[in-house]
């Protein structure tokens, strides 16, 4: 992980209740892959923040800590690691089979994980924290206990940073990422899947039947639909229908067309 991090400092969001649309453990491989350099923070948090708290709810890694981690290890989606390997957590190969970047480090030429798309970091992340014992006891803490998580992830060596605990709690409070843990703890999203469910298991959302191509969630519109409309149907943020399904602003939708 990095020995010194930088990263831009993210404007705060006032408190307010946010439902955010979960159609399964993924989403499009393009809607979550690493955008153009310049991402600011808040876009970065608005673009991951449901997948942090599927993840949370799926592995019980609070949403803040993911976030604060993939703000910090990323540079806001910015960093070379993010932009040519889709690396949000500057995860080393270690014992890594899959594809893999070099990059300078603690040492030149260090070798990094590599990932189709942004979606697969987080969900490796999640796995690697999981599934090492020295991170077994943060699975001990109370779930919003994002505090504890900072320093517990600091303690196991996440990364060499002396103030890394520091760093991760400036993060999650100015940005008042804590928010996304008490959503996922007070149910999430309503039309979530329940844990242990799987994804499209007999759903619906909001009155539409939800179905299932590789392991995706999707609607099919209907006649009348646009992009805005359902935004509004289903709790999105502005423009989120157009950046999951790669539409150009302005797209109609046909009835029948996949909507992720």
């Amino acid at each position: 992980m990095k020995r010194r991090m930088k990263g831009r400092a993210g404007r705060s969001w006032k408190i307010r209740t946010i439902w955010i649309l979960a159609l399964g453990t993924a989403a499009p491989a393009g809607a979550l892959a690493q955008r153009s350099k310049d991402m600011t923070r808040e876009y970065y948090i608005e673009t991951y923040a449901e997948l942090a708290m599927k993840e949370m709810q799926r592995t019980g890694i609070p949403a803040s800590i993911t976030l604060a981690q993939g703000c910090l290890e990323s540079d806001n989606g910015n960093s070379r690691l993010a932009v040519k390997a889709n690396n949000h957590f500057g995860i080393k190969c270690h014992d890594w089979e899959g594809e893999s970047i070099r990059h300078d480090d603690d040492a030149r030429n260090e070798c990094f994980r590599s990932y189709p798309t942004a979606y697969d970091s987080y969900v490796d992340h999640s796995l690697f924290l999981s599934t090492k014992p020295r991170y077994a006891s943060l699975f001990e803490l109370k779930p919003d206990d994002y505090k504890g998580w900072a320093r517990g992830l600091k303690k196991a060596g996440y990364a060499t940073a002396p103030d890394y605990a520091g760093l991760l709690i400036k993060i999650i409070e100015e940005n008042e990422l804590d928010r996304y843990d008490g959503l996922v703890l007070a149910g999430g999203h309503p039309h979530w899947p329940k844990p242990g469910e799987g994804p499209g298991a007999n759903a619906y959302l909001a009155g539409r039947e939800v179905r299932v191509n590789n392991g995706i969630e999707y609607i099919l519109a209907q006649p009348g639909d646009t992009p805005e409309g359902l935004r509004k149907e289903l709790g999105l943020y502005k423009n989120e229908i157009v950046r999951y399904n790669e539409m150009s602003r302005g797209e109609r939708l046909e009835a029948g067309q996949i909507v992720y």
